[in-house]
């Protein structure tokens, strides 16, 4: 009975094992799919940004030619330039921090994915001891067995052993 129960400890706790890896493979592609859909969202956010800088821009360009200045040079066009940096660095913020975030979710799967690893060898290393576990309770079993006997034996139950006294005469 203990090599059985030894047997199926043994496998239940690599069946947990592997359930667990699976719970972190399954955490690290959630993980991964999150950090693909940051970047395409940090992407879609640029770029709608963008195209509201350009209207702003459409707006400053029209602007300065209705009060009628040379839209083609000097100030008006240094303007235009400082606001399209304005729109660049804002864009790149966006995409930056779509990056970080994906980043944190590229993290997280390689950690998961690292857990997966550990779980799995946790579960290999369990299937590997059963074996082990199974012939230390035979032995603990058959040892057992053996300590009763020479008891029984050295208490006279099998004959030809030492009998013990319980204190009256023994003739």
């Amino acid at each position: 009975l203990g090599a059985m129960g030894a047997s199926r400890q043994g496998e239940a706790t690599a069946r947990a094992y592997a359930y667990q890896a699976g719970v972190a493979e399954m955490r690290k592609k959630i993980a991964l799919q999150n950090r693909d859909y940051s970047l395409a969202v940090g992407e879609t956010e640029a770029q709608s940004y963008g195209l509201r800088a350009r209207n702003v821009m459409g707006k400053i360009e029209a602007g300065q030619a209705a009060s009628g200045m040379d839209v083609g040079a000097g100030s008006a066009v240094e303007v235009r330039k400082g606001q399209q940096k304005v729109t660049d660095i804002d864009m790149a913020q966006i995409r930056n921090n779509a990056a970080r975030k994906a980043y944190g979710y590229s993290t997280e799967a390689a950690t998961e994915e690292a857990q997966a690893g550990a779980y799995r060898t946790a579960e290999q290393a369990t299937h590997e001891t059963i074996p082990m576990n199974i012939a230390s309770s035979l032995l603990s079993g058959v040892s057992s067995v053996s300590s009763k006997w020479l008891q029984g034996s050295q208490a006279g139950l099998w004959g030809g052993g030492k009998t013990e006294s319980l204190g009256g005469d023994p003739s």
